[in-house]
């Protein structure tokens, strides 16, 4: 196992010269994670030009010449199963005259081809695994019987005496080794009780308070502790003795005070847009700003504009929280002042920036008062702040809050008149549902439900090429579309239909257009070349899809 590196050990300099030694991004990926992952968070990968496409593995040649190495279909299958199931696949298997057949022809299973075949094992199970058709047929027939000098898998009820296990018992040291050994024996040993007779056996170690101490002392922190010495850790934790171990320190990271934080930056070279963030988990931020279209600036913007989302890059690494959202307030200004679109809504800077609940400690008892004001009863509470609702549920701070309205509680009844009354405040069935399960239940249930006249039943509408297409009729543009009619627009965004809708004014004039990209692509002999020298009309024709036309593989 190679060793670990120091935080901050991958510099550029260090990630390149180890980038060198491979021809493929897989295998750097593979060899030197260390320095793979270092590169790909800096944004290095793309100045690794020499890196080479992945060509197809299993042509026709080099199937046929992975086949040579076997005698039959089975060892083919078995050993080079890739190979295999492309050869497979393009109906190459039969080229492969060299392959012994050793397919049996239909009904050659017989009793007398069954016998002769059984006389070549020992026992029923050496019999199944190594002639599995002839087994299944025997078996299916009713023949293993007469196979008597197959010793059988299995053995009668009462085979097991006390004994016969004393004497299985006797070829082991301990309980450990002959459970491992002989699981038959042990099982009806143990079912019986008789495991206290075999006195050979050796004793379990227990670990005691003094052992698990000295033992201990050997380490600095718990978790060297725990990686040094399992068992000793598992009974010190299981016996609660490790409050007694003052000297070691705990491993656990505090995101307050130790230095995790980071800086990071999105940057959408077309537009000249950027997004200043600052996290302690890069890979799950990156995350939600690429999947979180519902909510996240970056991947609403990317989805709005129809362009990839652009690698993280770091811009300050091991700062503390403090530290990190001061720095998160600077890049922010400094890009504004430079002339940027900057995406970020949410205000920056120390006391400003979020932190979410990392620190627990945000919800105390003051806090949470504070908070539950804005509400007027304990269901609003619950759904408009989860984490100060969960905290003062769990250290029963609800009560204090004594002007929420009652709320219902379980014994209540609904009756005729409060069913009717809960129903008035709702349009449609979906939303009585929806807010007022236990009044909707039982409405249902005692038939009153078809009395609500007024409640509407909302269906989801299904978008058809026709009705989006008459949907998009009533908008002049894409935005205006999207805007009023957005689940139309998703879909349509989604079907590829949006390109059909020819009478949208062109608002927005990409930069990139195929002719552009193609003039840019001609300057470059390869596309590492291309996407070097050129990352935005290289991400445009890589999106659009024109790449390979523009260099085409068999060149």
């Amino acid at each position: 196992m190679p060793d670990k590196k120091p935080s901050g050990y991958w510099t550029h300099d260090r990630c390149f010269a180890e980038a060198k030694k491979y021809k493929l991004k897989a295998d750097f990926k593979k060899n030197a994670a260390g320095a793979y992952d270092a590169a790909k968070d800096k944004g290095w990968l793309i100045e690794y030009t020499w890196f080479e496409s992945r060509p197809l593995k299993w042509t026709y040649n080099t199937c046929i010449e992975e086949a040579k190495k076997y005698k039959t279909r089975s060892e083919f299958g078995k050993g080079a199963g890739s190979a295999y199931n492309v050869a497979r696949k393009n109906d190459w298997l039969k080229d492969y005259t060299w392959f012994e057949e050793i397919q049996k022809p239909g009904g050659y299973w017989t009793y007398e081809t069954c016998l002769e075949e059984a006389r070549k094992y020992k026992s029923r199970s050496e019999f199944r695994k190594e002639s599995q058709t002839a087994y299944n047929k025997a078996k299916r027939e009713g023949w293993l019987d007469d196979y008597i000098w197959l010793a059988s898998n299995f053995t009668p009820a009462g085979f097991w005496t006390f004994e016969k296990c004393y004497e299985e018992a006797k070829k082991y040291k301990t309980k450990k080794e002959f459970l491992k050994k002989d699981p038959r024996a042990f099982t009806a040993a143990y079912r019986n009780n008789w495991l206290d007779n075999y006195t050979w056996f050796e004793e379990k170690f227990v670990w005691s308070f003094e052992k698990c101490f000295e033992v201990a002392k050997q380490f600095k922190t718990k978790k060297e502790f725990k990686q040094g010495n399992g068992g000793a850790y598992s009974a010190a934790t299981k016996y609660g003795w490790l409050k007694h171990f003052s000297w070691l320190k705990s491993s656990r990271v505090n995101v307050i005070t130790d230095a995790v934080d980071s800086v990071y930056m999105y940057y959408f070279e077309i537009f000249n847009a950027v997004y200043i963030g600052r996290t302690v988990n890069k890979k799950r931020r990156d995350r939600e700003h690429v999947f979180n279209t519902e909510n996240d600036s970056v991947a609403k913007f990317a989805l709005k504009h129809d362009c990839p989302v652009p690698p993280m890059i770091i811009l300050e690494d091991k700062l503390t929280l403090e530290q990190g959202q001061e720095r998160e307030d600077f890049w922010r200004n400094y890009y504004a002042h430079q002339g940027y679109n900057v995406l970020n809504k949410a205000k920056t800077g120390i006391g400003l920036s979020s932190i979410g609940s990392i620190g627990g400690i945000k919800w105390t008892r003051i806090a949470c008062y504070n908070e539950a004001k804005k509400y007027t009863c304990r269901k609003d509470f619950q759904h408009g702040s989860v984490g100060a609702y969960t905290q003062a549920w769990k250290r029963d701070w609800l009560e204090d809050y004594t002007w929420f309205e009652p709320h219902r509680n379980r014994n209540h009844r609904w009756d005729r008149d409060s069913c009717y009354e809960e129903a008035l405040k709702y349009k449609s069935f979906s939303k009585f549902s929806k807010n007022s399960m236990g009044a909707f239940s039982a409405a249902t249930r005692n038939g009153w439900i078809s009395e609500y006249t007024w409640l509407e039943h909302t269906t989801k509408l299904i978008w058809t090429y026709e009705k989006c297409f008459d949907e998009a009729k009533k908008y002049k543009s894409r935005s205006e579309f999207k805007k009023m009619a957005h689940s139309a627009y998703k879909t349509a965004l989604a079907k590829g239909w949006l390109k059909d809708y020819v009478w949208f004014e062109v608002l927005w004039e990409p930069k990139w257009s195929k002719d552009a990209c193609l003039k840019e692509a001609r300057k470059y002999s390869s596309r590492a070349g291309f996407r070097k020298e050129c990352p935005s009309g290289y991400a445009t024709a890589w999106k659009r899809g024109w790449l390979d036309e523009f260099f085409p593989k068999n060149e």
